[in-house]
């Protein structure tokens, strides 16, 4: 999905399993990534800021690869 625009803000899409997934680029702008697996996925130089935030409660980043990701007033919550 390299380059692809996600902005699901008034969607439901809890508990996504994105394993593994090639995400370079992608942008989830404003989206409600609620437990979202990202296991082992890659994220370089995917947007995880969006306009207001991205909801990462709960998300699983474990070996993911951040590199050049952006969390500008990413929300996180692990409640």
């Amino acid at each position: 999905m390299p380059s692809a625009f996600f902005n699901d803000s008034h969607d439901d899409d809890s508990r996504v399993n994105l394993t593994g997934a090639n995400l370079e680029g992608a942008n989830f702008s404003n989206s409600g990534l609620y437990q979202f697996d990202f296991t082992n996925a890659n994220l370089k130089n995917t947007n995880l800021s969006g306009f207001e935030h991205a909801f990462l409660a709960g998300a699983c980043l474990i070996g993911a690869d951040l590199s050049d990701t952006c969390f500008i007033t990413g929300y996180f919550n692990d409640a």
